[in-house]
């Protein structure tokens, strides 16, 4: 299986002439082919499946190249190779790029993140220490009227007898 994964990921099958990769994971690797006048860029339309062949049956690399120039595939030429090795090396960069914007975007969005908890939770402390200081008021105000009845309460008492 490593020489078959090599041989489809690599490129190595993309080096000749008229050939697409689909990647399906899961699957097992099947090279679908098809006869009829050109593949558009959307898929095979027009086109009649002509053959399917399991790749996993061949072994090594040499097997699978034999297996193209016997289905009649035809390499490609330098500058077409050259423009495909160029194409990709343009793709991974821009896939690079892309990624390399998400990952700055989850980092700033999860600072955002952070610092809304942040300040709520100051917020919340804020608010927290406001009403301990007009709670101890309140008692204060509670405790002086309670004291102001036991006294008049004590008054009362102390008239009384």
């Amino acid at each position: 299986m490593p020489n078959l994964k090599s041989f489809l990921k690599d490129g190595e099958v993309e080096s000749y002439r008229n050939v697409e990769v689909s990647f399906v994971p899961g699957k097992k690797a099947i090279m679908t082919i098809y006869e009829g006048e050109s593949m558009s860029a959307v898929g095979v339309d027009g086109m009649e499946e002509k053959e399917k062949i399991v790749l996993s049956d061949y072994k090594t690399k040499e097997e699978m190249h034999a297996l193209m120039i016997e289905k009649g595939f035809q390499l490609k030429s330098e500058e077409e190779l050259e423009a495909m090795k160029i194409r990709k090396q343009k793709e991974a960069a821009e896939e690079a790029e892309r990624k390399a914007k998400r990952k700055e975007e989850m980092r700033i969005k999860r600072e955002m993140k952070q610092a809304q908890k942040k300040l709520e939770e100051e917020e919340k402390e804020k608010a927290r220490e406001e009403m301990e200081g007009k709670g101890e008021e309140g008692e204060g105000v509670a405790d002086i009227e309670k004291e102001q009845t036991i006294d008049q309460g004590n008054k009362v008492e102390n008239e009384e007898l």
